[in-house]
């Protein structure tokens, strides 16, 4: 009996650990059905730092309904590990997810996946990126109390007798990078297999494929499609732009209370910025969105928008357009209020005289639009979709009938409004704004 854990287990670690960086694009087999098959990819920075893909199945599904296997999202989706944070995006997206270490933990524990411990143990199970390696020493609930080791040439049997009276078994090939050919794990009611086939990759040996099975029945097959370890050229570390996060694009909290507003964190393509400096470095040009950002504004659409995913964002724009130009002057005239009140610094009386004005004139107004809702909710829906056609004129057209019933609203605005809001002002605060307005620099006059 071997009092501490063998030699030929702790070399079998050793080797995997030491595979520090690379990129590997792998299948996951469920039964060995190539049919369906998952494609994933894993990158690996020599910081420690580590990106999984999952790129979906053959016909490109990435999640599918559980209960009745239908396909309903086609977006690759990435996670990535580093010294700071986990995160999640999915492609063509403005906004990332952001876990930080020592907070709550997600829904992305055993999403992600370490391909590095594949055929550490006898279920795919060791693949989760927090059991990884671990693995390869059983489980905690039914550790093992004793080992036996034997050789055979190049080939290292170790078993390992656990506390419930199971065996688990390793075959590992000295040879071949110390890697395990074959584990059992027998508890006499059940038997579970691993069986991996070697292959070297660059100088480091790994399996090309490993086949699960369960009491002799294959339950699952990982395949190696591509493999390359500890290139020099390998990255050093990886930031987001390493996971497909464009500039401009938003980064949520997840585990920590999110910022909003001016201060909310964004990406600008090289770090995370406030959102002021992003918008600042939009304005003087610096910086701008990312292609993806912009081809998604110019067609609506990605290339994995579902066809109901593209009505549905149709259907979302006409509800937002309909509404905007139904109810787009009660922000500008809030607005012109308040200027209006800025530039002849109302004292509170006249604020209120002021703000009960912009009141019954927005009343009057909405009414206006609600004895034309109908009408209008008919003209807007046509002028989009000859917009989304290119019929340019008979966009112009719409355009024109939908500016003729709006045009109650606008009088409301030049008649009623304005000429009652002019009324507030004394002749001191008439004259203290245009002494104000004169003494400003011609560059900043309205």
């Amino acid at each position: 009996m071997a009092a501490e854990p063998p030699a030929a287990l702790r070399a079998f670690e050793s080797a995997r650990k030491a595979l520090n960086s690379g990129r590997v694009e792998w299948s996951a087999l469920p039964e060995g059905d190539e049919a369906r098959a998952l494609r994933f990819v894993s990158r690996y920075a020599s910081n420690g730092d580590m990106i999984f893909e999952r790129h979906g199945d053959s016909e490109g599904w990435t999640v599918r309904n559980p209960d009745t296997g239908e396909g309903f999202s086609r977006y690759p989706h990435f996670y990535m590990i580093d010294e700071k944070a986990v995160w999640s995006h999915r492609d063509w997206t403005m906004h990332v997810n952001r876990w930080e270490p020592d907070g709550q933990e997600g829904p992305w524990d055993n999403r992600i996946k370490d391909v590095r411990a594949l055929g550490a143990y006898v279920t795919s199970n060791s693949l989760e990126h927090k059991t990884g390696l671990a693995s390869i020493w059983g489980r905690d609930d039914d550790p093992v109390e004793s080992w036996d080791e034997l050789q055979h040439g190049d080939l290292h049997i170790v078993t390992g007798h656990t506390r419930g009276g199971a065996r688990i078994t390793w075959h590992v090939n000295a040879e071949r990078g110390w890697n395990a050919e074959r584990i059992e794990y027998d508890t006499g009611y059940g038997l579970w297999e691993a069986v991996s086939t070697l292959q070297e990759y660059g100088g480091a040996w790994f399996p090309a494929e490993t086949r699960y099975y369960q009491d002799g029945k294959l339950q699952e097959a990982v395949v190696v499609r591509s493999a390359a370890f500890n290139v020099p050229d390998d990255p050093q570390r990886f930031s987001l732009a390493d996971i497909a996060v464009e500039p401009g694009t938003h980064i949520v909290a997840q585990n920590r209370p999110n910022i909003s507003g001016p201060d909310s964190a964004t990406w600008n393509g090289e770090q995370i910025v406030k959102l002021s400096e992003w918008l600042e470095d939009r304005r003087t040009g610096r910086r701008d969105f990312g292609p993806k950002f912009k081809e998604w504004r110019r067609l609506g659409r990605s290339p994995y928008s579902t066809p109901e995913e593209v009505a549905a964002v149709k259907l979302g724009n006409r509800e937002l357009t309909t509404h905007a130009v139904m109810r787009r002057h009660a922000g500008l005239w809030e607005r012109y209020v308040r200027d209006f009140i800025e530039r002849y610094k109302l004292l509170d009386e006249q604020k209120q005289r002021a703000w009960a004005v912009l009141l019954e004139c927005r009343n009057e107004a909405d009414a206006v639009i609600d004895r034309h809702r109908p009408r209008l909710t008919e003209l807007i829906s046509k002028m989009l979709a000859a917009k989304e056609q290119g019929e340019a004129d008979k966009e112009r057209e719409l355009t024109a009938q939908i500016k003729k019933l709006r045009a109650p609203v606008d009088d409301i605005f030049e008649q009623q409004l304005k000429p009652r809001l002019e009324k507030l002002p004394t002749r001191a605060q008439r004259k203290a704004a245009e002494d104000a307005a004169a003494s400003q620099p011609a560059a900043t006059k309205p």
